[in-house]
């Protein structure tokens, strides 16, 4: 209210004083007198609240509001872009040293510099990463879209002077190492409390910005992570259309992001059309694109479709030499063990073998599920013995799928640690499986107690719980 009154009594016609009291508004206050950093959310909170009211008048009131707050401004005051990026990197600073939960404070500026800024603004790189980095923390995928939205419409943005390489890694994680002053605006000598650029007014600072290509991939990806594909997609159109500083290869890695967001929910027909757009116009698909067509097939149950571009990517009957790997026959066996065709998993991991293509998790769980299945219990043991061998990546999933599959009526509980304790009582019930169980009890203790370290220790430690489970295995079906 400090300000709004200030504003209605001295400042309609004085927009640059305005702009200086509101800026040493924003700052202070900025330190307690032991010198720790006190900037509070409801603090900002109240200035953002003010701007909007200057700029909205009623439509913003609250309950608590006098009537003489809401008294009509001849003159509205439109806050400059270099206003609202000090508003919100105090906002960033509140959600780094105060709570992190404060975030969403920081999206609801962001969301307020979109709908107030003056268009003749163009955003910059920190306000950009600050946009993406809000929208990945409140896990707000369409705050992504809009702000990539903002970079095209501002000004210059689309003239192709700029090449960018893949090594810009700015905008790919959450670092909040955000500056606490715009570029070329500092303290004036004489008023601590009052930022001035160097030149003149801040609103001549100069914007101008690209869309660095990490900044796009960063949003394709936080809005396929939040099932917001469409709008990946429509990012993905204007970067790979209007935007030819791009290289190739990320195009293809955004192409690739949005055909596994498609594939994840089985939507085949847009999987499939933008895999020919890739086909047709470039860049040339990659292994895991064809790999996501497969899976949407998969997910749908079209198993004859899934194994018909197998063959063709064998026989490079497409044309662009890309050979199934991994990501491709992982999904074909999805959809052969989703129909339990075992005897098509077999034959697809024979190919798989021709082909020089490791195990991974899914191709393993389906070729050992498929010997059982069969009949040849022995056979899916091995299968096991032989991914422990490769030090395959195994984790707690993959321990309780198999006592899913060799143990189905001998443990009422799947879940670890009533799972240990089940076994305890069977192997003092059993003096010929007490030793077996006590070492595979004990391995899963270990597993347990190492479930927050690094992930090479976490494998390492199920790898040998598994080992301890074949073990008891066959010791049982001995007995």
């Amino acid at each position: 209210s400090l300000f709004c009154t200030e504003y209605q009594k001295n400042g309609q016609n004085d927009k640059r004083g305005v702009d200086d009291f509101l800026t040493s508004l924003i700052h202070w206050p900025k330190k307690s007198r032991d010198g720790t950093h006190i900037i509070l959310s409801s603090h900002c909170q109240s200035i953002l609240y003010a701007l909007e009211r200057i700029q909205h008048g009623n439509n913003r009131r609250r309950e608590s509001d006098t009537d003489a707050f809401f008294q009509p401004l001849s003159s509205p005051y439109q806050p400059t872009y270099a206003i609202w990026k000090r508003l919100l990197i105090s906002a960033v600073n509140v959600a780094k040293f105060e709570s992190s939960t404060h975030w969403k404070l920081v999206n609801q500026i962001c969301r307020a510099m979109m709908e107030n800024v003056p268009s003749s603004s163009s955003l910059d790189h920190i306000v950009l990463r600050i946009g993406l980095d809000a929208a990945e923390l409140t896990k707000d995928p369409k705050l992504a879209h809009d702000v990539i939205s903002w970079a095209w419409r501002s000004r210059g943005l689309n003239k192709a002077d700029e090449v960018f390489s893949e090594d810009s890694k700015d905008f790919l994680d959450t670092e909040n190492n955000y500056p606490n002053t715009d570029d070329g605006i500092h303290y004036n000598d004489s008023d601590p409390n009052v930022w001035r650029s160097p030149e003149s007014s801040p609103e001549k600072v100069s914007h101008h910005v690209h869309v660095p290509p990490q900044a796009y991939l960063r949003a394709i990806r936080l809005c396929v992570a939040g099932d917001e594909v469409d709008l990946a997609r429509n990012m993905l159109e204007h970067c790979s259309k209007a935007d030819s500083r791009i290289p190739e290869t990320l195009i293809r890695e955004m192409y690739t992001l949005v055909m596994a967001g498609y594939a994840k929910g089985g939507h085949v027909d847009d999987t499939k059309q933008l895999l020919s757009e890739m086909q047709n116009k470039g860049p040339r698909p990659s292994e895991k694109a064809y790999g996501a067509v497969i899976h949407a097939l998969a997910m749908n149950k079209k198993v004859a479709e899934a194994s018909e571009i197998i063959e063709s990517m064998l026989s490079n009957d497409y044309g662009d030499g890309v050979k199934p790997g991994p990501s491709s026959f992982a999904s074909c066996m999805l959809s052969l063990v989703h129909s339990k065709d075992w005897e098509g998993v077999l034959s697809l991991n024979e190919k798989m073998i021709d082909s020089g293509i490791p195990f991974n998790s899914t191709i393993f769980q389906g070729v050992m599920l498929a010997y059982h299945r069969l009949g040849n219990r022995q056979r899916a043991l091995e299968i096991i013995e032989q991914a422990c061998q490769t030090e395959l990546a195994m984790d707690s999933a993959v321990f309780q799928t198999c006592i899913r599959v060799f143990l189905p009526n001998e443990f009422e509980n799947t879940r670890i640690s009533p799972f240990r304790k089940e076994l305890r009582l069977l192997g003092e019930k059993e003096p010929n499986l007490a030793s077996v169980a006590l070492n595979l009890s004990r391995s899963l203790r270990v597993a347990e107690l190492n479930k927050n370290r690094q992930m090479d220790i976490q494998r390492h430690c199920w790898n040998d719980a598994i080992k301890n489970l074949i073990e008891y295995i066959r010791k049982k079906d001995t007995h």
